[in-house]
Protein backbone atom coordinates (compact mmCIF):
# COMPACT_ATOMS: atom_id res chain seq x y z
CA UNK A 1 0.00 0.00 0.00
CA UNK A 2 3.33 2.20 0.82
CA UNK A 3 4.29 1.90 -2.88
CA UNK A 4 1.05 2.51 -4.00
CA UNK A 5 0.54 5.84 -2.30
CA UNK A 6 4.35 6.56 -3.27
CA UNK A 7 3.79 5.79 -7.46
CA UNK A 8 0.27 7.69 -7.15
CA UNK A 9 1.88 10.84 -5.56
CA UNK A 10 4.78 10.92 -7.93
CA UNK A 11 2.79 9.78 -11.11
CA UNK A 12 -0.24 12.61 -10.07
CA UNK A 13 -2.70 10.00 -10.59
CA UNK A 14 -4.98 11.02 -7.97
CA UNK A 15 -8.59 11.47 -8.90
CA UNK A 16 -9.42 15.00 -9.27
CA UNK A 17 -10.35 16.44 -6.27
CA UNK A 18 -9.91 19.28 -3.69
CA UNK A 19 -7.31 17.55 -1.52
CA UNK A 20 -4.73 19.85 -3.04
CA UNK A 21 -3.31 20.45 0.31
CA UNK A 22 -3.20 16.95 1.44
CA UNK A 23 -1.24 16.11 -1.44
CA UNK A 24 1.15 18.37 -0.95
CA UNK A 25 1.24 17.03 2.78
CA UNK A 26 1.88 13.72 1.98
CA UNK A 27 4.46 14.81 -0.60
CA UNK A 28 6.20 16.25 2.03
CA UNK A 29 6.21 12.98 3.82
CA UNK A 30 7.25 11.27 1.14
CA UNK A 31 10.47 13.10 0.47
CA UNK A 32 11.09 13.09 4.10
CA UNK A 33 11.25 9.41 3.90
CA UNK A 34 13.12 9.48 0.83
CA UNK A 35 15.70 11.86 1.71
CA UNK A 36 16.39 9.90 5.32
CA UNK A 37 16.34 6.93 3.43
CA UNK A 38 19.00 8.35 0.43
CA UNK A 39 21.37 9.71 3.21
CA UNK A 40 21.40 6.51 5.67
CA UNK A 41 22.20 4.46 2.40
CA UNK A 42 25.39 6.29 2.28
CA UNK A 43 26.86 4.29 5.33
CA UNK A 44 28.41 1.50 5.34
CA UNK A 45 26.90 -0.37 8.45
CA UNK A 46 23.14 -1.08 7.08
CA UNK A 47 20.27 -2.10 9.83
CA UNK A 48 16.88 -2.37 8.85
CA UNK A 49 15.99 -0.63 12.66
CA UNK A 50 17.60 2.35 11.15
CA UNK A 51 14.49 3.16 8.84
CA UNK A 52 12.50 3.02 12.72
CA UNK A 53 11.86 6.65 12.99
CA UNK A 54 10.17 6.88 9.30
CA UNK A 55 7.89 3.97 9.84
CA UNK A 56 5.51 5.49 11.48
CA UNK A 57 5.25 8.19 8.77
CA UNK A 58 5.52 5.23 5.97
CA UNK A 59 2.05 4.13 7.98
CA UNK A 60 0.99 7.26 7.13
CA UNK A 61 0.89 6.86 3.60
CA UNK A 62 -0.12 3.19 3.21
CA UNK A 63 -2.98 4.45 5.38
CA UNK A 64 -4.14 6.69 3.25
CA UNK A 65 -3.84 4.40 0.18
CA UNK A 66 -5.78 2.14 2.11
CA UNK A 67 -8.76 4.18 2.95
CA UNK A 68 -8.73 5.55 -1.22
CA UNK A 69 -8.94 1.59 -2.36
CA UNK A 70 -11.61 0.90 0.25
CA UNK A 71 -13.65 4.23 -0.58
CA UNK A 72 -14.03 3.24 -4.04
CA UNK A 73 -15.59 -0.82 -2.84
CA UNK A 74 -19.27 -1.89 -1.44
CA UNK A 75 -19.12 -2.66 2.38
CA UNK A 76 -18.68 -6.56 1.56
CA UNK A 77 -15.88 -5.82 -1.17
CA UNK A 78 -13.78 -3.92 1.97
CA UNK A 79 -14.54 -6.80 4.58
CA UNK A 80 -13.18 -8.88 2.26
CA UNK A 81 -9.82 -6.98 1.65
CA UNK A 82 -9.75 -6.23 5.03
CA UNK A 83 -9.68 -10.12 6.04
CA UNK A 84 -7.43 -11.07 3.46
CA UNK A 85 -5.19 -8.80 4.46
CA UNK A 86 -5.39 -10.37 7.82
CA UNK A 87 -5.03 -13.35 6.38
CA UNK A 88 -1.77 -12.42 4.72
CA UNK A 89 -0.14 -10.59 7.42
CA UNK A 90 -1.10 -12.15 10.63
CA UNK A 91 0.66 -15.61 9.98
CA UNK A 92 3.94 -13.55 9.39
CA UNK A 93 3.58 -11.85 12.65
CA UNK A 94 2.54 -15.08 14.69
CA UNK A 95 5.69 -16.34 12.94
CA UNK A 96 8.35 -13.42 13.47
CA UNK A 97 6.98 -13.13 17.21
CA UNK A 98 6.83 -16.22 18.76
CA UNK A 99 8.79 -18.91 16.87
CA UNK A 100 11.75 -16.60 14.96
CA UNK A 101 14.96 -16.42 16.71
CA UNK A 102 13.59 -16.57 19.88
CA UNK A 103 16.45 -18.24 21.39
CA UNK A 104 18.09 -15.53 22.42
CA UNK A 105 15.04 -14.67 25.07
CA UNK A 106 14.05 -18.00 25.64
CA UNK A 107 18.21 -18.65 26.73
CA UNK A 108 18.35 -15.02 29.08
CA UNK A 109 14.75 -16.04 30.42
CA UNK A 110 16.58 -19.31 31.84
CA UNK A 111 19.70 -17.28 33.16
CA UNK A 112 17.96 -15.03 34.97
CA UNK A 113 15.89 -17.78 36.65
CA UNK A 114 18.73 -19.77 37.85
CA UNK A 115 21.09 -17.08 38.83
CA UNK A 116 18.25 -15.83 40.78
CA UNK A 117 17.36 -19.32 42.43
CA UNK A 118 20.98 -19.64 43.05
CA UNK A 119 21.25 -16.03 44.79
CA UNK A 120 18.27 -17.03 46.72
CA UNK A 121 19.21 -20.06 48.17
CA UNK A 122 22.72 -18.63 48.95
CA UNK A 123 23.69 -14.79 49.27
CA UNK A 124 26.84 -14.86 49.11
CA UNK A 125 26.28 -16.62 45.70
CA UNK A 126 25.44 -13.46 43.77
CA UNK A 127 27.90 -12.41 41.54
CA UNK A 128 27.79 -13.77 38.07
CA UNK A 129 29.58 -13.76 34.59
CA UNK A 130 27.84 -14.35 31.13
CA UNK A 131 29.70 -15.17 27.52
CA UNK A 132 28.11 -15.01 24.41
CA UNK A 133 29.96 -16.71 22.15
CA UNK A 134 27.63 -15.69 19.23
CA UNK A 135 27.45 -13.43 15.98
CA UNK A 136 27.55 -9.70 16.67
CA UNK A 137 24.21 -8.29 18.26
CA UNK A 138 22.64 -11.67 18.51
CA UNK A 139 20.92 -11.27 22.35
CA UNK A 140 19.85 -8.92 23.97
CA UNK A 141 21.94 -8.51 28.15
CA UNK A 142 21.21 -6.42 31.10
CA UNK A 143 17.86 -5.23 29.93
CA UNK A 144 16.66 -8.51 30.57
CA UNK A 145 19.11 -9.59 33.16
CA UNK A 146 18.05 -6.95 35.93
CA UNK A 147 17.95 -8.95 39.15
CA UNK A 148 17.58 -7.77 42.78
CA UNK A 149 20.76 -7.93 44.73
CA UNK A 150 22.23 -10.14 41.49
CA UNK A 151 25.42 -8.69 39.60
CA UNK A 152 25.65 -9.94 35.91
CA UNK A 153 28.43 -9.03 34.14
CA UNK A 154 28.06 -9.93 30.40
CA UNK A 155 30.77 -9.92 27.49
CA UNK A 156 29.86 -10.22 23.91
CA UNK A 157 32.27 -11.26 21.11
CA UNK A 158 33.81 -7.92 19.53
CA UNK A 159 32.08 -6.15 16.25
CA UNK A 160 32.25 -2.61 17.08
CA UNK A 161 32.36 0.08 14.09
CA UNK A 162 35.92 0.60 14.99
CA UNK A 163 37.20 -2.88 14.86
CA UNK A 164 35.72 -3.20 11.04
CA UNK A 165 36.86 -0.30 10.27
CA UNK A 166 40.23 -1.30 10.73
CA UNK A 167 41.59 -3.98 8.59
CA UNK A 168 45.00 -4.56 10.48
CA UNK A 169 42.29 -6.14 12.81
CA UNK A 170 40.61 -9.10 12.58
CA UNK A 171 36.97 -8.65 14.91
CA UNK A 172 36.47 -11.02 17.90
CA UNK A 173 33.43 -11.88 16.18
CA UNK A 174 35.14 -12.81 12.70
CA UNK A 175 37.89 -14.64 14.64
CA UNK A 176 34.89 -16.99 16.85
CA UNK A 177 33.56 -17.65 13.42
CA UNK A 178 37.02 -18.46 11.46
CA UNK A 179 37.73 -21.20 14.33
CA UNK A 180 35.62 -21.58 17.22
CA UNK A 181 38.96 -23.99 19.00
CA UNK A 182 41.51 -21.23 18.29
CA UNK A 183 39.19 -18.61 19.29
CA UNK A 184 38.58 -20.37 22.59
CA UNK A 185 41.98 -21.48 23.05
CA UNK A 186 43.95 -17.77 22.48
CA UNK A 187 41.31 -16.10 24.20
CA UNK A 188 40.45 -17.70 27.57
CA UNK A 189 42.39 -18.80 30.46
CA UNK A 190 42.49 -22.75 30.31
CA UNK A 191 41.62 -23.26 34.51
CA UNK A 192 38.99 -21.79 36.15
CA UNK A 193 41.44 -20.50 38.93
CA UNK A 194 43.29 -18.67 36.21
CA UNK A 195 46.77 -20.09 36.16
CA UNK A 196 48.49 -22.50 33.29
CA UNK A 197 48.11 -25.97 33.75
CA UNK A 198 50.69 -27.50 35.07
CA UNK A 199 50.97 -30.75 32.45
CA UNK A 200 50.93 -28.83 29.59
CA UNK A 201 53.09 -27.04 27.40
CA UNK A 202 53.75 -23.32 27.85
CA UNK A 203 53.63 -22.85 24.43
CA UNK A 204 50.02 -23.37 25.12
CA UNK A 205 48.12 -20.62 23.23
CA UNK A 206 46.55 -19.74 26.75
CA UNK A 207 49.53 -19.98 28.71
CA UNK A 208 51.82 -18.05 25.78
CA UNK A 209 49.24 -15.36 26.08
CA UNK A 210 49.32 -15.00 30.37
CA UNK A 211 53.52 -15.13 29.87
CA UNK A 212 53.29 -12.24 27.36
CA UNK A 213 51.03 -10.30 29.35
CA UNK A 214 48.24 -10.79 26.78
CA UNK A 215 44.91 -9.71 28.68
CA UNK A 216 43.29 -13.27 28.89
CA UNK A 217 39.49 -13.29 29.56
CA UNK A 218 38.59 -15.37 32.80
CA UNK A 219 36.33 -18.14 32.33
CA UNK A 220 32.90 -17.55 32.52
CA UNK A 221 30.01 -18.88 34.90
CA UNK A 222 27.87 -18.94 31.60
CA UNK A 223 28.76 -19.40 28.42
CA UNK A 224 25.35 -18.62 25.51
CA UNK A 225 26.54 -20.73 22.57
CA UNK A 226 25.09 -22.10 19.00
CA UNK A 227 24.89 -25.33 19.02
CA UNK A 228 26.68 -26.43 15.78
CA UNK A 229 29.63 -23.75 17.19
CA UNK A 230 29.42 -25.54 20.31
CA UNK A 231 29.99 -29.07 19.23
CA UNK A 232 33.40 -27.98 17.58
CA UNK A 233 34.41 -26.37 21.38
CA UNK A 234 32.36 -29.65 23.09
CA UNK A 235 35.80 -31.10 24.53
CA UNK A 236 37.52 -28.10 25.14
CA UNK A 237 34.32 -26.78 27.36
CA UNK A 238 33.70 -30.23 29.79
CA UNK A 239 37.40 -31.13 30.10
CA UNK A 240 39.26 -27.88 30.44
CA UNK A 241 36.55 -25.38 31.82
CA UNK A 242 34.34 -28.20 33.35
CA UNK A 243 31.62 -26.72 32.17
CA UNK A 244 28.23 -28.70 32.15
CA UNK A 245 25.36 -28.21 29.51
CA UNK A 246 22.33 -27.47 31.36
CA UNK A 247 19.97 -26.20 28.66
CA UNK A 248 19.12 -26.04 24.87
CA UNK A 249 16.55 -23.95 23.51
CA UNK A 250 14.86 -23.45 20.17
CA UNK A 251 16.37 -20.40 18.47
CA UNK A 252 15.17 -20.64 14.36
CA UNK A 253 13.65 -22.56 11.82
CA UNK A 254 16.72 -24.69 10.38
CA UNK A 255 14.85 -26.74 7.97
CA UNK A 256 11.95 -28.59 6.23
CA UNK A 257 11.47 -32.81 5.75
CA UNK A 258 9.08 -35.35 5.10
CA UNK A 259 8.36 -36.76 8.39
CA UNK A 260 10.34 -39.57 10.07
CA UNK A 261 10.09 -41.71 13.05
CA UNK A 262 13.79 -41.03 13.12
CA UNK A 263 14.33 -37.44 13.84
CA UNK A 264 14.52 -35.91 17.08
CA UNK A 265 13.35 -32.35 18.83
CA UNK A 266 11.14 -31.51 15.71
CA UNK A 267 8.03 -30.04 14.99
CA UNK A 268 5.88 -32.46 13.37
CA UNK A 269 2.80 -31.14 11.23
CA UNK A 270 0.29 -33.71 10.64
CA UNK A 271 2.53 -36.23 10.62
CA UNK A 272 3.98 -35.56 6.83
CA UNK A 273 6.21 -32.87 7.31
CA UNK A 274 9.12 -32.18 10.30
CA UNK A 275 10.18 -28.41 10.82
CA UNK A 276 14.01 -28.85 12.44
CA UNK A 277 15.17 -26.17 14.60
CA UNK A 278 18.13 -24.36 15.39
CA UNK A 279 19.73 -24.53 19.03
CA UNK A 280 21.30 -22.23 21.21
CA UNK A 281 23.20 -23.68 24.33
CA UNK A 282 23.75 -22.76 27.54
CA UNK A 283 27.11 -23.61 29.59
CA UNK A 284 27.91 -23.85 33.25
CA UNK A 285 30.54 -23.48 35.32
CA UNK A 286 29.08 -22.88 38.61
Amino acid sequence: MFLWEVLRLLTKTYPRTNDAEGTRSRLTIFWIIASYTILHSFSEHKEFRFLLPVLPLMLILAGHAMVQLLGDMSVYQSKLILVALCLLNYPHLIYLGAIHQRGPLSANAYLASIMNNAAQEDNSNNQFSVHYLMGCHSAPAYSHLHLTDVFVDVDYLDCSPECRSNEDITCESDAFSNDPYEFVQSTYVNTLDGECELEESIDTPSCTNIQRNIPSKQIPSFVVIMQDDASKIEVLLTDKWNATRVASVRHSVASISWHEDTHNDVLSFLSLIDIHFEHIDIYSTV
